[in-house]
């Protein structure tokens, strides 16, 4: 029998309670296991998604077989608790090929000049007298 080849996933999703429990059942039904498990937040949401006006924001971070995916995002379509959800496929290479790019930029802006700050120009400041004056002569 072949070996399944597993992918690590992210699945950022907005659920109605805090409760993970249908989130962890699909993944697992669905020959997956959850490698990290990220804090989830109550969020305002920007309008209200299946009547709802808040929701909780969270990620999880699986490993799946690639042709489960496919019936894995199947379920969550069909969960009530789930708001949205968005799985991509998590790359560490990427990742910490971006890290260190962020990490030489951050390097160099150190050797740059600090910038530019445009110089304020003055002008004379009038008292209430001569504004006085000045509304006066504008409106003769």
């Amino acid at each position: 029998m072949e070996e399944q080849l597993e992918e690590k996933y992210e699945l950022a999703f907005v659920i109605k309670d805090e409760s993970l429990a249908d989130l962890k059942n699909a993944v697992e039904k669905n020959g997956g296991r959850i490698v990290e498990e990220r804090e989830t937040q109550k969020i305002r949401l920007a309008y209200n998604v299946k009547k709802q006006g808040y929701g909780y924001l969270g990620a999880l971070f699986v490993s799946i077989p690639k042709d489960r995916v496919e019936k894995l995002m199947g379920e969550l379509n069909l969960c009530e608790n789930v708001l949205r959800y968005v799985l991509t496929r998590f790359d560490e290479r990427k990742i910490t090929e971006r890290e260190e790019e962020l990490k030489q930029k951050s390097g160099r802006s150190e050797e740059r000049r600090p910038p530019r700050v445009p110089k304020r120009t003055t002008e004379p400041v009038l008292t209430n007298e001569a504004l006085e004056k000045k509304i006066e002569e504008i409106l003769k």
